[in-house]
């Protein structure tokens, strides 16, 4: 969630395969009422989406911890903990330039029932100086928030040799010894 006031509250709902590694956006949230911003209304409506979607599911609610009043609301109107984004951890540039690459390997499916985000994604942009303006990214900050809260890279696996591994430490002893073994003796 990236919960505001007086602007515009967003929220995404994802959910990430972690052996496939790919993500998706499942729903969205993302209101302009002011009047609609209450933590009682709009916990509410999340709540009842998290219900029509997997009311069963192990869902781990993320918020952007420069409004810990949400966190704080939150639990108490609706005994819901919300994780804090950490993202003054994290490098705003590093994380859009994930989700860059999440979308060129193919791994981020979003459902029809995301406008926004694609609304979003389809007008970021950076301005004449290179630097990418504070507008219009409210679910494309949720969606890098949920990528650190997850841990997410796309690191690659590679298959592990040990002869190619320099730091290997282990040995037998029949590598140290091979007469004792080709003579039976052990």
């Amino acid at each position: 969630a990236d919960p505001a006031a007086a602007s515009v509250f967003a929220v995404l709902f994802l959910a990430l395969n972690p052996y496939s590694k790919r993500w998706y956006v499942i729903d969205e949230m993302y209101e302009t009422d002011q009047a609609r911003m209450s933590t009682r209304v709009i916990g509410k409506a999340i709540e009842d989406k998290i219900n029509e979607i997997y009311a069963d599911g192990d869902w781990y609610r993320v918020y952007d911890e420069a409004e810990t009043w949400w966190a704080n609301e939150m639990l108490d109107a609706f005994g819901q903990a919300w994780h804090p984004t950490q993202k003054s951890a994290h490098d705003k540039e590093g994380g859009l330039s994930l989700i860059k690459d999440v979308l060129n390997a193919d791994l981020l499916q979003v459902s029809d029932a995301c406008p926004k985000l694609f609304w979003e994604m389809d007008n970021y942009y950076k301005d004449k100086k290179g630097k990418i303006p504070k507008a219009d990214d409210h679910l494309i900050d949720t969606l890098r928030y949920a990528m650190h809260a997850a841990h997410y890279s796309l690191n690659e696996e590679t298959e592990y040799i040990e002869a190619n591994d320099e730091r290997f430490r282990g040995a037998k002893i029949e590598d140290d010894f091979p007469e004792l073994y080709d003579n039976d003796i052990i």
